[in-house]
Formats: structure tokens, sequence, C-alpha cells
């Protein structure tokens, strides 16, 4: 079987995308950003240190003669714009692509939930905060945050940093996908600091590795480090990067223990309750259910069973979300369906399965995030081709 990119869109569809308001609440968190970062730049007119030295002036570029360039990031039509991803608002790298590159940093402080470097001005890392496609991270940095710890703690360590927006607030499809692989220029004479408490798939994950004893653990946003090696934030957000995905695929697959009980190969994945999912995801969950699939919950399973569980299956389906990031480790004869409401279409998880090989089917609804969606539309599209020969 050879990789297929089909796009099967719901009878109105395309009418309903059309009719959405482009803006709706991405105009409301900007604004919202906007405000905050008006107000911390009025705290800046304040003339009193206490004051000023807990927030940011401002971002300068650190890219200099001295960096080491990992790869260079470049936009992807064939994959990008394959299938789903040509109905995606998915923005697009520069012409130039992006930059994953390291730079080693002495005495350098480190400030916010993500650890940004920031220099004696006041100026933060622009590489560090500034390279989403869709937006960047100012949400975590000092520009809309005051600093918590005026005091830094000082390792005396040689360090590097998985501490990111995505650490911070707990996300395990930008963890694997935009954290971990900075450990492409990890070396073993490094310690690593990362967010405490760890999330179990992180601390599933350095486990591993064997990387959890190399670890420090970082409770505040403002640490000293006497050398610390910066790595870029690896783009962001629909940003196809095979090299990646190559070394994820690579470093995990065979460090994998095979689980003991017996694991399905045909499979619907569940998310229930949410805050995406459709309020009638318990219904799709039993249609499934009714035509042979097993009903898997992913956080039922440790890291090493879920790659396990991936690497097995023949036919996967589920609703678009964190847990499709786990068709990092199927087969390419693994046939994958994934559903999207009408008004959030990301072509991520498709990017992976067609890297692999794999054949992906797009199902577009017709309903928004959250409402109910049709059932019985879905389980007779998936019917029709989960057998159906790759042309």
């Amino acid at each position: 079987m050879k990789s297929v990119s089909n796009v099967l869109l719901q009878q109105g569809a395309l009418a309903k995308r059309r009719s959405l308001v482009k803006y709706n609440s991405n105009l409301r968190h900007r604004a919202e950003l906007w405000l905050r970062k008006f107000a911390v730049r009025l705290l800046c007119l304040v003339p009193f240190n206490i004051i000023r030295k807990r927030i940011a002036c401002g971002r300068k570029p650190i890219f200099d003669d001295t960096c080491e360039i990992i790869n260079i990031i470049e936009n992807d039509p064939v994959i990008e714009d394959c299938g789903v991803g040509g109905y995606a608002n998915h923005g697009r790298l520069p012409k130039s692509g992006h930059v994953f590159f390291t730079k080693l940093m002495y005495h350098v402080r480190l400030v916010g939930p993500s650890l940004v470097p920031i220099d004696e001005s006041g100026y933060l890392a622009e590489e560090a905060v500034n390279f989403c496609r869709l937006n960047d991270l100012t949400i975590t940095t000092l520009e809309t945050r005051i600093l918590k710890n005026t005091e830094p703690v000082r390792i005396h360590k040689k360090c590097i940093s998985l501490c990111a927006n995505w650490t911070h607030w707990k996300n395990y499809f930008h963890w694997l996908i935009d954290v971990v692989p900075r450990l492409r220029a990890y070396t073993d004479d490094y310690h690593i600091l990362v967010n405490d408490p760890l999330a179990s798939y992180e601390k599933q994950t350095l486990e591993m590795l064997g990387l959890l004893d190399k670890c420090i653990f970082i409770t505040g946003d403002h640490v000293v480090v006497d050398e610390f090696k910066f790595i870029s934030p690896h783009a962001s957000l629909s940003t196809y990067d095979p090299d990646s995905l190559d070394y994820l695929r690579a470093t995990f697959l065979k460090k994998i223990v095979t689980p003991q009980k017996a694991l399905p190969k045909k499979f619907y994945l569940t998310r229930e309750g949410g805050r995406r999912s459709p309020i009638n995801e318990r219904d799709l969950a039993h249609k499934f259910r009714d035509i042979g699939w097993e009903i898997i919950e992913c956080s039922d399973y440790s890291l090493n069973d879920q790659i396990s569980l991936f690497n097995n299956a023949t036919h996967i389906a589920g609703c678009h979300g964190a847990a499709l990031v786990n068709l990092l480790w199927i087969k390419p004869e693994c046939r994958v369906f994934e559903i999207f409401p009408v008004d959030r279409i990301l072509p991520t998880a498709e990017m992976l399965a067609l890297h692999i090989g794999a054949s992906h089917y797009s199902l577009i609804t017709n309903s928004l995030t959250g409402a109910p969606i049709d059932v019985d539309w879905i389980v007779k599209v998936v019917k029709a081709n989960e057998h159906l020969e790759a042309s």
C-alpha cells in the first residue's frame, strides 16, 4: 500500500467554513494580549528600579557567527499543502526558513516560566519567543508578566533547558514535537533544566531516555547559569521538520518494551470531556464499537505502551487532538481517519502520517468545535474506506 491523503467533506462543510468570521476568538485573545503588553510597557516608565528590574524592555536577536546551526527548516508544500493542508488556516515560514541553532552563553540570566535569556539591559532573546507561525509566546514572557523571583537561583553547572511554553501549559503534542527535538543538541556533559513538577508523560520520556538523573528541577522564574547552551525553539504549529521526526522515531522506537497484554490493531481514540470534543463524542465511540473497533483512551496507557499501541496499529480513527501525535510511531501500512470540526482544521497529524508513508483520511464535518457531530456520516465514510486500496 502506498501513502495517500484524502479529504472527505460532509455536505455543507465548505459553505459553513466560508461563512465563519475569521477572527472570532483570535480577536479577543489578541486584544487581551495587547492590553497586557500595554500595561507592562506603562510599567517600564516607572522610575523605580524595584519595578523596572522585574519586567523586560523588549527583544533583541542573539544569533551571530558563534552559533552552531542544527538545521534549517523550510516550507515543504508537497507535505504541508497536501490533503487537509490545503484547507487549513496555518501560516508559512519565511522564504529563508527557520534556523534551528545553539549558542553558548556564560553567566546568563534566564527568566519567566520558559526560562528565556535576558541581557543586562533587560532585552529578551528574540529567537526564544518570536518563532511561532501563528503567534509568539509573549504570554509566558516578562513582556506580559512581572518577575516573581527578584533574586535568581544560581546554578554552577553546564546546562541546557527543556523549559518552554509547552512545559508550562503542559501539552503532550508540543512536548514531543517542539520540545524533545532540542535533545538533538544534547551531550551528556550537560544537565537539563526542567519545570517542576513534570507531567507524567514528561517524566516517562526522560526515564526512557535515561536522562531523569541529569535534570535540575526549576520551581521559580529566575535563574543564573554559569554555562548555558541555548537551543532555539524548533519552529512550531504546523511546521514540518523531517529531520526531527526521524530523530524521534529512531530514538524511541528502539527503546520500547513490548507490553504483556495484547494490543488492538484497529481502534478509535476517545477524548470524551475534552475541551474541544464534540458533545456527543460518546455516541461516536459507541458507533465505532458497533462496527468492530476497539475504544482507546490514551491517558490509560504509559508512554511506552502508547508507542507500542500505535506501532502495532493497522487502523486508527479519532477527533483532531494531542493524542494523534502518537502517529509518530505508526507503520506505513497503517490507515488513519482524522475527524475535524469545520472551524478547526490543522494538518499537524496528517503531516506525521504522510512523512511515514501511511494513508490519511481527513473527515471534515459541518459542525463547529464542541457542537454535536453527525456520527452516522462519519462511520459510513470510515466503513467505505477502511479496506479500500490506495490508488
